[in-house]
Protein backbone atom coordinates (compact mmCIF):
# COMPACT_ATOMS: atom_id res chain seq x y z
CA UNK A 1 0.00 0.00 0.00
CA UNK A 2 1.55 3.32 -1.17
CA UNK A 3 1.31 6.18 1.16
CA UNK A 4 -1.01 8.75 -0.05
CA UNK A 5 1.42 12.12 -1.09
CA UNK A 6 -0.12 15.90 -0.47
CA UNK A 7 -0.39 16.38 -3.81
CA UNK A 8 -1.56 12.92 -4.81
CA UNK A 9 -5.49 14.07 -5.79
CA UNK A 10 -6.91 10.77 -7.21
CA UNK A 11 -8.62 9.63 -3.53
CA UNK A 12 -10.43 13.57 -3.54
CA UNK A 13 -11.44 12.95 -7.54
CA UNK A 14 -12.14 9.70 -6.79
CA UNK A 15 -14.83 11.15 -3.87
CA UNK A 16 -16.10 13.41 -6.30
CA UNK A 17 -16.66 11.46 -9.40
CA UNK A 18 -18.43 8.72 -6.53
CA UNK A 19 -21.08 11.87 -5.83
CA UNK A 20 -21.72 13.13 -9.29
CA UNK A 21 -22.60 9.27 -10.17
CA UNK A 22 -25.11 9.65 -7.67
CA UNK A 23 -26.38 12.67 -8.26
CA UNK A 24 -26.89 11.80 -12.39
CA UNK A 25 -28.82 8.48 -10.74
CA UNK A 26 -30.90 10.57 -9.40
CA UNK A 27 -31.57 13.41 -12.18
CA UNK A 28 -31.79 10.28 -14.59
CA UNK A 29 -34.39 8.76 -12.63
CA UNK A 30 -36.10 12.31 -11.92
CA UNK A 31 -36.30 13.00 -15.90
CA UNK A 32 -38.10 9.73 -16.39
CA UNK A 33 -40.56 10.59 -13.90
CA UNK A 34 -41.07 13.70 -16.07
CA UNK A 35 -40.97 12.54 -19.15
CA UNK A 36 -43.80 9.96 -18.23
CA UNK A 37 -45.89 12.76 -16.87
CA UNK A 38 -45.91 14.47 -20.44
CA UNK A 39 -43.16 17.37 -18.41
CA UNK A 40 -41.12 19.25 -19.59
CA UNK A 41 -37.26 17.76 -18.64
CA UNK A 42 -34.91 20.77 -20.06
CA UNK A 43 -33.53 21.80 -16.96
CA UNK A 44 -33.07 18.33 -16.10
CA UNK A 45 -31.71 18.24 -19.29
CA UNK A 46 -29.21 21.04 -18.63
CA UNK A 47 -28.64 19.62 -15.15
CA UNK A 48 -27.21 15.98 -16.21
CA UNK A 49 -25.39 17.56 -18.89
CA UNK A 50 -23.19 19.73 -17.20
CA UNK A 51 -22.87 16.99 -14.09
CA UNK A 52 -21.77 14.39 -17.40
CA UNK A 53 -19.29 16.67 -18.33
CA UNK A 54 -18.20 17.30 -14.94
CA UNK A 55 -17.67 13.20 -14.20
CA UNK A 56 -15.92 13.65 -17.97
CA UNK A 57 -13.33 15.87 -16.71
CA UNK A 58 -12.79 13.98 -13.47
CA UNK A 59 -12.25 10.68 -15.07
CA UNK A 60 -9.66 12.38 -17.08
CA UNK A 61 -7.77 13.36 -14.19
CA UNK A 62 -8.38 9.99 -12.27
CA UNK A 63 -7.10 8.39 -14.97
CA UNK A 64 -3.87 10.45 -15.57
CA UNK A 65 -3.26 10.73 -11.67
CA UNK A 66 -3.12 6.81 -12.32
CA UNK A 67 -0.22 6.61 -14.21
CA UNK A 68 1.57 8.38 -11.94
CA UNK A 69 5.52 6.64 -11.21
CA UNK A 70 4.98 7.37 -7.33
CA UNK A 71 2.98 4.14 -6.94
CA UNK A 72 3.77 0.46 -7.21
CA UNK A 73 2.48 -1.46 -9.89
CA UNK A 74 -0.11 -3.01 -7.24
CA UNK A 75 -1.77 0.26 -6.69
CA UNK A 76 -1.55 1.60 -10.49
CA UNK A 77 -3.74 -1.62 -11.27
CA UNK A 78 -6.00 -0.90 -8.45
CA UNK A 79 -6.65 2.96 -9.59
CA UNK A 80 -6.93 1.93 -12.94
CA UNK A 81 -9.72 -0.58 -12.16
CA UNK A 82 -11.46 1.89 -10.24
CA UNK A 83 -11.53 4.01 -12.82
CA UNK A 84 -12.92 1.56 -14.83
CA UNK A 85 -15.91 1.08 -12.76
CA UNK A 86 -16.38 4.78 -12.34
CA UNK A 87 -16.88 4.69 -16.78
CA UNK A 88 -19.21 1.25 -16.26
CA UNK A 89 -21.45 2.84 -13.87
CA UNK A 90 -21.51 5.65 -15.91
CA UNK A 91 -22.05 4.40 -19.17
CA UNK A 92 -25.20 1.80 -17.25
CA UNK A 93 -26.82 4.92 -16.01
CA UNK A 94 -27.44 6.23 -19.67
CA UNK A 95 -28.10 3.17 -21.46
CA UNK A 96 -30.55 2.49 -18.43
CA UNK A 97 -32.11 5.88 -19.16
CA UNK A 98 -32.08 5.38 -22.79
CA UNK A 99 -33.79 2.40 -22.55
CA UNK A 100 -36.39 3.31 -20.29
CA UNK A 101 -37.30 6.51 -22.42
CA UNK A 102 -37.89 4.06 -25.12
CA UNK A 103 -40.01 1.67 -23.30
CA UNK A 104 -42.35 4.30 -22.28
CA UNK A 105 -42.66 6.05 -25.78
CA UNK A 106 -43.95 2.82 -26.83
CA UNK A 107 -46.10 2.23 -24.45
CA UNK A 108 -47.89 5.91 -25.11
CA UNK A 109 -47.74 5.07 -28.88
CA UNK A 110 -49.86 2.07 -27.70
CA UNK A 111 -52.14 4.20 -25.53
CA UNK A 112 -52.40 6.53 -28.17
CA UNK A 113 -53.70 3.62 -30.69
CA UNK A 114 -55.86 2.13 -28.69
CA UNK A 115 -57.53 4.98 -26.69
CA UNK A 116 -61.38 4.89 -26.74
CA UNK A 117 -63.68 7.02 -24.61
CA UNK A 118 -66.21 5.46 -22.07
CA UNK A 119 -69.04 5.03 -24.96
CA UNK A 120 -66.27 2.96 -27.27
CA UNK A 121 -65.59 5.55 -29.37
CA UNK A 122 -62.27 5.52 -30.39
CA UNK A 123 -60.83 8.92 -29.87
CA UNK A 124 -58.84 11.00 -32.35
CA UNK A 125 -54.99 11.64 -31.74
CA UNK A 126 -55.78 15.71 -31.90
CA UNK A 127 -58.27 14.84 -28.90
CA UNK A 128 -55.80 12.15 -27.35
CA UNK A 129 -54.56 13.39 -23.52
CA UNK A 130 -51.58 11.90 -24.43
CA UNK A 131 -51.29 12.67 -27.93
CA UNK A 132 -51.49 16.61 -26.44
CA UNK A 133 -48.63 15.70 -23.90
CA UNK A 134 -45.72 14.25 -26.16
CA UNK A 135 -46.81 17.07 -28.74
CA UNK A 136 -46.17 19.26 -25.72
CA UNK A 137 -42.88 17.61 -24.72
CA UNK A 138 -41.59 17.41 -28.26
CA UNK A 139 -42.21 20.79 -28.78
CA UNK A 140 -39.97 21.82 -25.38
CA UNK A 141 -37.28 19.57 -26.39
CA UNK A 142 -37.35 20.85 -29.93
CA UNK A 143 -37.21 24.33 -28.37
CA UNK A 144 -34.24 23.42 -26.13
CA UNK A 145 -32.60 21.68 -29.34
CA UNK A 146 -32.50 25.14 -30.94
CA UNK A 147 -31.46 26.99 -28.40
CA UNK A 148 -28.46 24.49 -28.43
CA UNK A 149 -28.08 25.04 -31.85
CA UNK A 150 -28.11 28.56 -31.19
CA UNK A 151 -25.67 28.15 -28.71
CA UNK A 152 -23.33 26.08 -30.76
CA UNK A 153 -23.59 28.90 -33.88
CA UNK A 154 -22.47 31.64 -31.26
CA UNK A 155 -19.34 29.31 -30.23
CA UNK A 156 -18.39 28.96 -33.74
CA UNK A 157 -18.46 32.64 -34.30
CA UNK A 158 -16.43 33.18 -31.03
CA UNK A 159 -14.16 30.40 -32.78
CA UNK A 160 -13.76 32.22 -36.25
CA UNK A 161 -13.64 35.18 -34.33
CA UNK A 162 -10.51 34.09 -32.79
CA UNK A 163 -9.31 32.55 -35.25
CA UNK A 164 -9.45 35.72 -37.55
CA UNK A 165 -8.09 37.80 -34.58
CA UNK A 166 -5.34 35.36 -34.39
CA UNK A 167 -4.36 35.85 -37.99
CA UNK A 168 -4.27 39.46 -37.67
CA UNK A 169 -1.87 39.14 -35.00
CA UNK A 170 0.02 36.78 -36.84
CA UNK A 171 0.38 38.88 -39.87
CA UNK A 172 0.94 42.22 -37.62
CA UNK A 173 4.18 40.13 -35.66
CA UNK A 174 5.53 38.96 -38.82
CA UNK A 175 5.75 42.89 -40.29
CA UNK A 176 6.83 43.70 -37.03
CA UNK A 177 9.83 40.59 -37.44
CA UNK A 178 10.29 42.70 -40.87
CA UNK A 179 10.64 45.65 -39.27
CA UNK A 180 12.96 45.09 -37.45
CA UNK A 181 15.14 42.79 -39.20
CA UNK A 182 15.44 45.79 -41.59
CA UNK A 183 16.13 48.30 -38.67
CA UNK A 184 19.02 45.52 -37.58
CA UNK A 185 20.53 45.27 -41.40
CA UNK A 186 20.33 49.09 -41.51
CA UNK A 187 21.78 50.00 -37.87
CA UNK A 188 24.10 47.50 -39.11
CA UNK A 189 24.85 49.55 -42.33
CA UNK A 190 25.42 52.57 -40.33
CA UNK A 191 27.61 51.62 -37.76
CA UNK A 192 29.92 49.82 -40.82
CA UNK A 193 29.59 53.51 -42.35
CA UNK A 194 30.52 55.03 -38.91
CA UNK A 195 33.29 52.95 -38.37
CA UNK A 196 35.08 53.52 -41.90
CA UNK A 197 34.44 57.27 -41.66
CA UNK A 198 36.21 57.05 -37.84
CA UNK A 199 38.98 55.02 -39.55
CA UNK A 200 39.51 58.08 -42.57
CA UNK A 201 39.56 60.72 -39.76
CA UNK A 202 42.18 58.72 -37.79
CA UNK A 203 43.90 58.37 -41.18
CA UNK A 204 43.15 62.13 -42.21
CA UNK A 205 44.47 63.41 -37.81
CA UNK A 206 47.36 61.07 -38.94
CA UNK A 207 48.58 63.22 -42.29
CA UNK A 208 47.54 66.45 -41.07
CA UNK A 209 50.32 65.59 -37.96
CA UNK A 210 52.67 64.91 -39.94
CA UNK A 211 51.86 67.68 -42.37
CA UNK A 212 52.40 69.81 -39.10
CA UNK A 213 55.52 68.30 -38.18
CA UNK A 214 57.18 69.19 -41.29
CA UNK A 215 56.01 72.75 -41.90
CA UNK A 216 57.31 72.92 -38.10
CA UNK A 217 60.61 71.33 -39.12
CA UNK A 218 60.38 73.79 -42.27
CA UNK A 219 59.35 77.27 -41.09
Amino acid sequence: FEKMSYEDSFPVNLQQAESTLKLLKSLAVNKEDLFSKGKFTGKIDSMIETNKTKLDRLIVQLTTSSKSREFNDIEIESRKKKVREIKNQEQEIFRKLEHNLLIEMSQTDDLEENKVDSEGNIVPASQNSSSRRNKMLLKEQMKLLNKQDIHLDDLGKITGQMREDNKQINEELAIQHQLIKELDEQISKTTSSFKKADLKLRRLIQSSSKLCLWLIIIF
